[in-house]
Parts: C-alpha cells; sequence; structure tokens
C-alpha cells in the first residue's frame, strides 16, 4: 500500500475492512501524520466511520457485544476509540497486526476497543 495524504485517511478503515495492512514505515508515517494535524485525525476518523457503517449488520452486532455499544452506535464507537489509541501511540503496529491475523495475544486491542 502506498501511503500519500490522499491514501491516508483510509489507513484504518482499509485495515479493518478490507484486511489490508500498511508496512510498519507507513503505519508510522501515518500516525506522525495524524498526531500532528488535526484536520488529518478528524478525516481519518470520519473515513473510518463511513466505512465501519458500510459492514453488514451482523459483523455490527458481534462487534457491539465485544466493545459494550449499541449496534448503531458501534461505527462511531469503534473508530473513535481505535483511531484515538493510533494517534496516541497505544495501539501499535505489532498489536494491529496480531489483530488483523486473528492471532497471538489480542487482549490490548480488545481493552482498546472496549475503552479500557
Amino acid at each position: 500500500m502506498k501511503l500519500n495524504y490522499k491514501t491516508f485517511p483510509a489507513l484504518l478503515g482499509a485495515i479493518v475492512l478490507a484486511g489490508c495492512m500498511p508496512s510498519e514505515g507507513e503505519w508510522n508515517t501515518a500516525r506522525t501524520m495524524v498526531q500532528g494535524s488535526p484536520a488529518m485525525y478528524k478525516e481519518l476518523l470520519a473515513d473510518c466511520i463511513a466505512r465501519s457503517e458500510k459492514a453488514p449488520l451482523s459483523t455490527k452486532q458481534e462487534a457491539a457485544k465485544v466493545i459494550n455499544a449499541s449496534p448503531a452506535s458501534t461505527p462511531r464507537v469503534w473508530c473513535t476509540r481505535t483511531v484515538r489509541a493510533f494517534a496516541n501511540g497505544r495501539l501499535t503496529y505489532a498489536e494491529m497486526r496480531r489483530a488483523h491475523l486473528g492471532s497471538g495475544d489480542r487482549s490490548e486491542f480488545i481493552k482498546i476497543i472496549q475503552g479500557k
């Protein structure tokens, strides 16, 4: 995935919905962009919510159980928590990679999406 300021806002949405995993360098570059630009942060959050709202209802219902939210609010809650954790460095590349692969200890990721 080639990363530039135009493709960047889709980063987390793509990871969550399309199964696309950027390189660690792209991940770090994107994080730096979000940390230094409130506009990029807002754009990433808005894009994540828009993409997550397109998920099937069954996916939202299952995610809602894990994140302790209603299915209707799941896209906003999920994205707010993950984008915040991404921007502040709590959601690491290694943690997202484990979540993406569905293997290994994902307890920190679960805590993040549960808002803990």
